[in-house]
């Protein structure tokens, strides 16, 4: 029965009882640690150079020859040598409010320009403008409806401890006309800033209503903080008003808490009737529009009473208000607990006497928990997940850890995992071909019958190169006749479809495991990506394997007994994944970061201290004697499986000479600069290099170390936070390497 026919008869009949809508209790959700969303990063085939000013330490030497020693600017990069490419280190816009930024999906930190600034304090008029960013700090209070109605984006920044009670809510309304607004929440670094918004009459906490007009909702997008919203007495959380529907909402992260209003009256003799809308969706009769969900903690519920009323009033958690439809609700990633389900609505789907249920999906990683009659919290089956959402009273769905995952082992073609609470690709009952390392399957166990056994040439297993590149070594048994062919090689192939081939004159030959081994060094970046090893003997493709350098550290990290080598695994995987988010690669999802597979301590990765940092500062000196000596201008890292230093000097003419190590350097120009490169493997990044200039001794002579470079970032103001990140998580490679290697 709708709001509008039970207020036509309410003079007639006396009111018995009545039960308001539930507590607004702050009900306590964690927060995710990360959200990862695509963001496009332009590149061009020349690489572009950004460079940022840091001091350089000076030092005094005591050679017997007048020396002086050379202050100077040392300018900064970073770049990917394997797509040729440079990325700059982020700056900030200046002449902005330095309190007043907000963080992006990838976790760097923006500054809006000072005239897009406006305290949430100084709205004119409760009409949010498109294009500004409203900001809260402290503890401030609303007492009108905040709406956005005009086309584009308005954005709220929360700032770290801040807390705005909006006690009418905040309209985004799609009246069907020409208004259409738009809700964007940034939260800053620690996610702390607070937002709760309760409706009045009704409407939505976020969404439908403003003036004395029930409408629709515009759109509203959660990138982070903290949010609650409660629909009045027919709205949703977020979504719609009354006898509307819920729009469009987007969570990327964050937390978010929507609780959907409702009442019910008790009427002699009349009976009853009832008013409820969805926690994210549709208010009363409303459909539940458009949810997307791609990370964060989210907990929606929709108004209802239990079954023990004996009360026909409910609505989905995500979905259609009470008599609403489901509307399209898409699952990515976070967490997300629906709680609806009482009298027919659905936790996602649709509201009570209504049966279309709208579309769901659920990403195929992700499993779902329900709670039984019993409250009892099981896990549906990886081909039920969508029925428990629809059929149970409360429903989480979240990455699934594959716990109770089952193997099977008894066949000599391989291995199979699988998981029965996803559709993780690799964990359904999928063949994967055992990975021999002397005869012996390092996933299952399994042990080859006839260890060695092939018709022309057999992948007998792979392993990791630690210590210094990132890479694999592939072993590869052949018969004599594919050995000793000139034209046997292996290809390659990176997830981009560009390939490398090895050739047999370039691989080895391991005596003691009878095999040639093939090498690919692979970067940082692509540590949890699958590449391809297809063996060829001249264009017949003989045996194949699949691989990555995520999957045989995992195997490592889970059963080596070796400390050092544990550690080494831990940081060289969350180098992988600071690598990944720095360049936008392949970290959309959670689950595709190198370090998705570590334990929540093991992916934190310690800050440098003041006596780290000091240490790295003393890594580079120079010593002038000669006042026509090339001076350091710039020097940059190359993120290749191994780090390369380079070094950019001033052209002063002439054809300089550069000596490390014994041998003369080539030195090639590079954007006006005489650009000199030293290869550096993990294990001695942290090194001091003595480099002489015209000479070997008695000459100039440059000592720095590439980790001088990661002294650069950490202490510039403007470098973005990804790479700070990235610098770090490589100084605990390098150090980490170090150990193991020595």
């Amino acid at each position: 029965m709708s709001k509008r026919v039970v207020a036509s008869v309410l003079a007639f009949i006396m009111v018995m009882s009545s039960v308001s809508s539930p507590v607004m209790a702050d009900e306590t959700v964690e927060r995710s640690e990360s959200v990862e969303t695509v963001e496009t990063v332009e590149t061009e085939e020349t690489a572009e150079t950004v460079e940022s000013e840091v001091v350089e330490e000076t030092v005094e030497t005591e050679e017997s020859v007048e020396e002086s020693v050379e202050e100077s600017t040392v300018e900064t990069e970073i770049s990917e040598e394997n797509e040729e490419i440079e990325v700059e280190a982020q700056t900030f816009d200046s002449g902005v409010n330095d309190s007043i930024y907000y963080k992006d999906l990838d976790g760097r930190v923006h500054f809006p320009a000072s005239e897009d600034l406006i305290d949430i304090r100084n709205v004119s008029g409760d009409q949010l403008v498109p294009g500004k960013y409203y900001y809260v700090q402290g503890d401030v209070t609303i007492n009108s409806r905040l709406v956005a109605k005009q086309n584009g984006a308005t954005n709220i920044i929360l700032c770290d401890g801040a807390k705005l009670h909006a006690n009418k809510g905040i309209g985004v309304i799609d009246n069907g006309n020409s208004d259409y607004g738009e809700l964007v929440i940034w939260g800053q670094a620690q996610g702390t800033g607070k937002l709760i918004a309760k409706a009045p009459g009704d409407f939505a906490g976020i969404g439908g209503g403003f003036d004395s007009k029930n409408t629709d909702c515009g759109k509203v997008t959660v990138n982070g903080g903290h949010v609650q919203a409660y629909g009045a007495d027919c709205g949703a959380g977020i979504g719609g008003a009354n006898e509307h529907d819920g729009g469009v909402v987007v969570i990327n992260g964050g937390k978010v808490e929507a609780y959907g209003g409702g009442e019910m009256y008790v009427f002699v003799p009349l009976g009853w009737a009832d008013w409820a809308a969805a926690g994210i969706g549709g208010g009363d009769h409303g459909d539940g529009g458009e949810v997307r969900i791609y990370g964060g903690e989210v907990f929606a519920a929709g108004y209802g009473v239990p079954d023990a009323q004996a009360i026909a009033v409910s609505a989905a958690g995500i979905g259609g208000g009470d008599s609403g439809r489901g509307g399209n609700v898409f699952i990515y990633g976070g967490k997300v607990t629906a709680r609806g389900g009482y009298k027919g609505a659905q936790c996602i789907g649709h509201g009570n006497d209504n049966g279309t249920s709208g579309d769901l999906h659920i990403e195929p990683n992700m499993c779902v928990k329900y709670e039984d009659s019993d409250d009892n919290l099981l896990y549906a089956s990886a081909n039920e997940r969508v029925d428990k959402c629809r059929s149970k009273y409360q429903a989480i769905i979240e990455a699934c850890t594959h716990i109770g995952e089952t193997m099977n082992t008894d066949s000599i073609e391989g291995h199979t995992f699988t998981c029965n609470h996803c559709l993780t690709p690799g964990h359904n009952g999928e063949v994967h071909a055992h990975d021999y390392m002397d005869g012996t399957c390092i996933d299952c166990g399994f042990e080859a019958a006839i260890p060695g056994e092939f018709v022309d040439a057999a992948i007998m297993g792979y392993s990791l190169m630690l210590g210094n590149d990132i890479g694999v070594k592939y072993y590869v048994k052949m018969n004599s006749a594919v050995s000793g062919d000139p034209d046997t090689y292996v290809k390659f192939i990176y997830p981009d479809y560009s390939d490398k081939s090895v050739s047999i004159s370039e691989a080895t030959y391991d005596s003691a495991t009878d095999c040639y081994i093939f090498e690919l060094r692979i970067p940082a970046k692509q540590m949890s990506s699958l590449f391809y090893a297809n063996v060829h003997c001249k264009d017949t493709i003989l045996c194949s394997k699949t691989f990555s350098v995520r999957d045989y550290a995992d195997y490592i990290y889970r059963t080596t007994t070796d400390a050092n080598q544990k550690a080494l695994v831990v940081a060289m995987l969350n180098y992988g994944a600071a690598a990944q988010k720095f360049f936008k690669y392949n970290c959309i999802r959670e689950s595709s970061l190198a370090n998705y597979y570590l334990s929540d301590e093991d992916k934190v990765v310690p800050e440098l201290d003041a006596s780290t940092l000091n240490y790295l500062k003393i890594s580079y000196s120079t010593i002038r004697t000669k006042s026509k000596t090339p001076v350091l201008a710039n020097m940059s890292l190359a993120l290749e499986s191994e780090t390369q230093m380079r070094l950019y000097f001033e052209d002063n003419g002439g054809c300089p000479a550069f000596c490390y190590n014994g041998e003369m350097l080539k030195v090639t120009k590079n954007k006006g600069y005489n650009m000199i490169t030293i290869d550096s493997p993990a294990s001695q990044i942290l090194r001091i290099r003595p480099i002489y200039i015209n000479g070997e001794k008695n000459c100039d002579m440059i000592s720095i170390s590439p980790a001088y470079y990661i002294y650069l970032i950490q202490t510039d103001e403007t470098a973005s936070s990804d790479l700070k990140a990235l610098t770090t998580a490589l100084y605990w490679y390098a150090e980490c390497s170090n150990l193991y290697a020595y």
